[in-house]
């Protein structure tokens, strides 16, 4: 019987290891690029007949995430190859397979360069104190998913399962793990993309796992530093094909409990892009939405988990990592163009008709002159100060009557030209000046330049 593995026989195991650098003749065009890569080192792996119940082989592709995988004629792509299971007598025959595969006709890439092979052990950990620790997932881990759940929970057993699966995998003994620590897998995505299977010819198949950080932190921590090493360097989870499970080991900020819960929907705030930015950019980057503006190539993250919706009012990229993250999430996406009707491209059906009105609201704005933004925030202002159902020209507000008090407040708005009081009795907003000539104090000049700027009233109480 193998005895289980302790954290002292960890630097006992070892693995082989081979660099190569591979120089595409094309693109990928129809299959996803770790779907290419393993075709490739899956054929070598046979062509060599090594026994798959006795010898694992593993893949990666170092620092490269899997949203970020790709290539064009003539990039050159670093690949990390690791056998287990197998001696240094028997690497005779992979080798003249991985150069018999790239003479073979019709081959995507060239074979530029090889390492000589080298016996791997773990890694030493790091000695210097983290209060976490963040395994920051380049491939997916698939999680099995139970209905009613999000797809990236993870609890202290499952996140030993992960680990557990993996050593049994390649050193064929489970390992006496310490307590799980604590996990925060706010930052997790869930990531999935279509392949075609030429095994399985139709049946749909995906890849398909959890990506970007998991933090740990607690007491426990310190006694996982071992075990964390040898994951980076093999990875995590059961499936071993596509270079699944791969992470890298950092050090993560201090873990303030709820900072990174989900805000509630009426503390989310919208992201406007408005019609000035022209072609930005719109990504996604360990759960933050991140703007690439071209004018002065700034770069902003804002935290997806803040966002109550997002309002496209120019064109713009944006990227399908984006797209799935905020279908996940419930968030919808609406395209707003200017003097257009706002499309809802995704989210929430059920809000998509009050999100799309708020999306009208603003792009009505944005078609106004400078003149024309200053004479709404004047009947805006106006409108407030006189408790005034609607909000602005234009604007007319359906009411409700409050069941506790009786009084009526603005519900909902849409777009009625001239039905609201202001327009109809023909106002152009508060008068510079009262009757005496002396200056209108009601009117918030700081409030109108604000509405002015940025679209949005400010209201300061007197």
């Amino acid at each position: 019987m193998i005895q289980p593995l302790c954290v002292d026989r960890l630097y006992q195991l070892s693995w082989l290891e081979i660099d190569l650098v591979l120089r595409a003749h094309s693109p990928p065009r129809r299959a996803h690029p770790l779907a290419v890569l393993e075709a490739l080192l899956k054929g070598v792996f046979e062509s060599a007949h090594l026994d798959p119940s006795t010898v694992k082989q593993l893949w990666w592709w170092p620092g490269v995430k899997v949203e970020a995988m790709g290539w064009e004629t003539g990039s050159r792509i670093p690949i990390t190859v690791q056998l287990f299971g197998l001696g240094t007598s028997s690497i005779q025959a992979w080798i003249e397979q991985l150069y018999a595969r790239f003479t073979e006709r019709g081959q995507n890439f060239d074979l530029l360069k090889v390492s000589p092979w080298r016996v791997a052990k773990p890694p030493s950990p790091t000695k210097e104190p983290s209060p976490a620790l963040a395994l920051d997932f380049l491939t997916p881990v698939p999680l099995p998913h139970r209905p009613g759940t999000p797809r990236t929970a993870l609890d202290g057993e499952g996140f030993l399962r992960l680990c557990q699966s993996r050593l049994r995998k390649l050193f064929g003994t489970e390992g006496q793990l310490p307590p799980p620590p604590e996990l925060d897998t706010t930052s997790w995505q869930y990531w999935r993309t279509a392949h075609r299977s030429s095994s399985q010819r139709g049946n749909p198949m995906f890849l398909h796992g959890c990506i970007g950080p998991l933090r740990l932190f607690g007491p426990e921590l310190p006694a996982w530093k071992p075990w964390l090493a040898l994951f980076a360097a093999v990875g995590l989870g059961e499936r071993l094909s596509f270079s699944h499970g791969r992470l890298e080991l950092r050090s993560a900020e201090v873990v303030v409990p709820g900072q990174n819960d989900p805000a509630p929907l009426q503390l989310r705030r919208p992201f406007v892009l408005d019609v000035h930015l022209h072609g930005c950019r719109l990504s996604l980057s360990n759960a933050n939405l991140v703007v690439e503006t071209s004018a002065d190539e700034s770069i902003k993250l804002l935290p997806l988990l803040r966002i109550s919706n997002i309002e496209l009012h120019s064109a713009c990229q944006v990227s399908t990592a984006l797209l799935q993250a905020c279908a996940e999430l419930d968030i919808p996406v609406l395209l707003a163009l200017p003097g257009r009707t706002p499309i809802h491209i995704l989210g929430p059906s059920a809000e998509a008709n009050r999100y799309r009105t708020l999306a009208a609201h603003h792009s009505a704005w944005q078609s106004l002159d400078e003149p024309g933004r200053v004479q709404l925030a004047a009947r805006l202002i106006s409108a407030k100060l006189a408790g005034m159902p609607t909000l602005c020209a234009n604007v007319t507000a359906r009411t409700t009557t409050s069941s506790w008090s009786g009084s009526r407040e603005p519900a909902s708005a849409s777009f009625m030209p001239g039905n609201c009081p202001p327009c109809a009795a023909g106002k152009d907003g508060p008068a510079d000046t009262t009757g005496d000539g002396s200056p209108n104090r009601s009117t918030n000049w700081e409030a109108l330049k604000s509405v002015a700027r940025t679209g949005k009233p400010r209201i300061r109480s007197t």
